[in-house]
């Protein structure tokens, strides 16, 4: 076993740790090093959309949904925490909302909408 720190952050923020080794860098001459992932939290039932889904406008974030006639319309969304390319929504949309993950600019309200892909 041997001694290392927990970094983390660009800044490289290290605090000392001792036998419970979460991360390990060894200072030269070893040279070993050693990424590790620490899940902080875990939420359950959130609603998430693709990151891609969400544009930022002047008033903030939204998104276009897909209403039952098949046009686009602009619904403005709460976002929480973004992860590996998905984005948590805390206000704005409904579970079971389709709404529209790419070609947004060529979108406006109104505009009739496509699938070009299954459900």
């Amino acid at each position: 076993m041997y001694a290392g720190w927990v970094c983390s952050g660009v800044g490289r923020i290290c605090s000392p740790i001792g036998r419970d080794v979460l991360g390990l860098e060894v200072p030269p001459p070893f040279g070993l090093r050693v990424d590790v992932y620490v899940q902080l939290a875990k939420r359950e039932n959130v609603l998430v959309v693709p990151s891609q889904t969400v544009q930022t406008g002047q008033e903030g974030e939204y998104v276009f949904l897909v209403k039952p006639d098949m046009t686009a319309a602009v619904t403005q969304v709460k976002v929480g925490r973004t992860v590996n390319g998905e984005t948590e929504i805390v206000d704005g949309l409904s579970e079971g909302q389709t709404v529209v993950t790419d070609g947004q600019i060529r979108l406006a309200p109104g505009t009739k909408v496509y699938f070009t892909k299954g459900l």
